[in-house]
């Protein structure tokens, strides 16, 4: 690897990292915690780069290829590392629930989520049923008046927001970062190592001359075209998807996202 290269990834790597490690010292987090984790996800990395390879992994390849000692690479093979699954199921289990109340005619009318008893034929409950996987209906009920989706009214159910953000202080709310944050990545990573027919759809428009006045105005159009477009991709997915648990079912996702001059959102 050239020097000229290294210094590029070098580079990428410090914008890459600079708002993770703000959010971390915001929450209190030590640099400790995170080498520890960082030194896990190089083992972990390295051992499916090594299999796509059609190369078992050993501890003395790892330690190779990740400038690890053997004896700490043998380490953390032996400790168990607490990854995000369970909560990106969560998650997932949530939206696919909001995407049948607002698309399936069984719980919407037109286009427009219906009113939903409780209990009952085309409930609530049969919603989170048929399309939570094994979420509860009350679990899943908790969780959606936590995130203000849904209000209560004369007894029924109401779905007020379509999109599911949790509260800022949740630990969901975190976990977006981490998730989305991670697909775009995998996205410029995949773009990176494909010629332009195999590559994925990675744009974005940007301006460094818009007048301050005229922010506001440019992000409420952006928030509501956004949206817009979300919400027709949210339904033409609800009208192809499988069954939970159909091995022919694939994950998919189109994300968006909105940023400005961080002086200037604080003003």
């Amino acid at each position: 690897m050239s020097d000229s290269l290294i210094l590029k990834i070098q580079q990428m790597s410090s914008l890459i990292l600079r708002p993770l490690v703000r959010l971390l010292l915001k929450h209190g987090v030590s640099h400790r915690t995170l080498e520890q984790q960082v030194r896990h996800i190089f083992v972990s990395e390295a051992e499916e780069l090594l299999r796509d390879r059609d190369t078992k992994p050993t501890v003395s390849s790892l330690a190779v290829l990740t400038g690890l000692s053997r004896k700490e690479v043998k380490r953390i093979l032996e400790t168990d590392f607490k990854g995000i699954a369970e909560e990106t199921l969560s998650r997932n289990r949530v939206v696919r629930t909001l995407s049948a109340w607002c698309n399936h005619e069984d719980f919407s009318s037109e286009g427009a989520p219906n009113a939903l008893a409780t209990e009952g034929e085309n409930s609530f409950a049969e919603l989170v049923r048929r399309f939570s996987g094994d979420m509860t209906p009350a679990a899943m009920l908790a969780t959606l008046l936590h995130s203000e989706n849904v209000i209560q009214i004369n007894g029924r159910l109401c779905l007020q927001k379509k999109e599911y953000l949790p509260l800022e202080t949740s630990h969901e709310r975190l976990m977006l970062f981490g998730t989305d944050t991670a697909e775009l990545m995998g996205t410029i990573e995949h773009n990176l190592e494909n010629s332009n027919d195999n590559r994925w759809f990675q744009r974005k428009v940007s301006s460094h001359l818009l007048h301050r006045d005229a922010v506001p105005e440019f992000r409420a159009l952006s928030n509501r075209k956004s949206m817009e477009l979300l919400e027709y991709y949210d339904y033409w997915l609800s009208k192809h998807e499988v069954e939970e648990g159909d091995p022919d079912g694939s994950y998919v996702a189109v994300g968006i996202y909105y940023t400005q001059n961080q002086d200037e959102a604080e003003k």
